[in-house]
């Protein structure tokens, strides 16, 4: 009997787990330029429209490289995602990020959209974004002597 009682107990955990697992998304009703949203090992940073060179389209709506489940951050529609350009390491320098942050291997790709969108992630709340455009910032794994992103 007490076996049972075990296993129900076990169910009903996953079944709470399971309800919980999709948050709300995270509504941030306005973001003015420079500053940020977190998601995991990720930061948005919302800049001046234009300000970042975006030409090229990215090759999917995915954020931070990698198949694990850790790196599926994902821009949704409406917006666009466009690949990484080494030139934007100097504007946020000038806008007075760390340059120990602002190197090209640790700058992401470019997200524009002229409606409000998500940044959806399997692990992490969902982010609700202003339009507008942003910059992805990965963060940096310390424990390696090179300049390198954080792998999930």
């Amino acid at each position: 009997m007490q076996v049972q009682e075990q296993k129900l107990d076990v169910r009903r955990l996953h079944d709470e787990a399971e309800k919980n697992a999709a948050p709300e998304p995270r509504f941030v009703r306005q973001m003015d330029d420079w500053q940020n949203a977190r998601q995991g090992d990720l930061l948005l940073i919302r800049v001046p429209t234009g300000a970042l060179k975006a030409e090229k389209p990215h090759a999917s709506r995915q954020l931070a490289p990698g198949s694990s489940q850790g790196s599926r951050h994902t821009a949704e529609a409406p917006a666009q995602v466009f690949a990484p350009d080494g030139g934007n390491a100097a504007v946020l320098a000038e806008a007075g990020y760390d340059s120990r942050v602002c190197q090209p291997a640790l700058i992401g790709p470019v997200i524009r959209s002229a409606q409000r969108f998500e940044v959806a992630h399997p692990e992490h709340a969902h982010l609700s974004l202003p339009k507008g455009d942003y910059c992805v910032l990965h963060q940096r794994d310390y424990e390696s002597e090179a300049i390198q992103q954080v792998r999930d």
